[in-house]
């Protein structure tokens, strides 16, 4: 069901509670279809890092979901 309506174009809007370890790699993986995701956290030094496309965590091919998304991120 849910594969049947983001194919016709309906995209969600998904929150991510925190920019630790796992939370950039859902994030990445929630936009990728197009859905507009919006992390939030604490630590203002995290978030001004993820705006840059900059992460301290080693995930493959992380670094260039985010450098497609670069243009989007606030």
């Amino acid at each position: 069901m849910v594969s049947g309506i983001l194919s016709e174009g309906f995209r969600l809007n998904i929150a991510v509670p925190g920019v630790g370890y796992a939370d950039p790699v859902s994030g990445a993986c929630f936009a990728e279809p197009g859905n507009r995701v919006t992390c939030r956290d604490t630590d203002e030094h995290k978030i001004g890092n993820l705006n840059r496309g900059k992460i301290s965590i080693y995930e493959p091919e992380l670094e260039d979901l985010l450098l497609r998304f670069e243009a989007k991120l606030r």
